[in-house]
């Protein structure tokens, strides 16, 4: 007997969509082509996609407030793996699967903004000493800067700089114009946050 989640159906299939050949007629491809809106409505996109396919989901509740992403194309990677390219472009959502529905229902929240804690350090309140640590662990190592060039042949080229000067220098790194660029803040060896933006003829 195996249980078998969302998640595993969205590993199994490669994300596909209908594109025009010279022809005009219609044709499944291996890619797929998220627009410049709020990163839900591509996440229901994906799940509507992956529906229409033939996989077991649907989406859930969605949070609106999630970021406007920049338009993407993604090749040749499994719905799962969209949906985590996604995701990450918000580093503060999280994901749940919801099994009460049928199919499971996939909801997106974002987290809420932290509580404020007040302390009395004084013996009525029975604190009688306190000791403050820094957790240096949380300090992010290095950045990188992921960088894709459009081509005049409408090809993408990605790029990847993480030298001292870009270190030093974020903005000298991002020169130039027409380029997407995804800042990664991470640990050696972990799984960083990506903050992407993009550079304009008129910026």
């Amino acid at each position: 007997f195996s249980a078998l989640g969302a998640g595993w159906w969205l590993d199994q299939e490669t994300l596909s969509s209908l594109i025009p050949d010279a022809t005009e007629e219609e044709v499944e491809r291996p890619n797929f082509t998220f627009e410049q809106v709020p990163i839900g409505e591509n996440i229901v996109a994906l799940l509507d996609r992956a529906a229409t396919v033939g996989l077991p989901v649907q989406a859930g509740v969605i949070d609106p407030a999630l970021f406007t992403m920049e338009r993407m194309t993604l090749s040749n990677v499994t719905f799962l793996q969209a949906l985590v390219e996604l995701l990450k472009r918000c580093p503060d959502a999280f994901a749940w699967w919801d099994y009460t529905t049928n199919p499971p229902s996939l909801n997106v929240a974002r987290r809420a903004t932290a509580e404020v804690l007040s302390l009395d350090l004084d013996t009525d309140h029975f604190v009688n000493d306190i000791s403050l640590k820094r957790r240096t662990v949380l300090k992010a190592a290095a950045a990188t800067v992921h960088f894709a060039e459009r081509l005049p042949s409408g090809g993408i080229m990605l790029n990847e700089d993480d030298s001292e000067k870009t270190r030093a220098s974020l903005t000298t790194a991002m020169g130039g114009t027409n380029k997407d660029i995804v800042l990664t803040a991470r640990r050696p060896g972990s799984v960083g946050n990506d903050i992407t933006f993009a550079i304009h003829e008129d910026t």
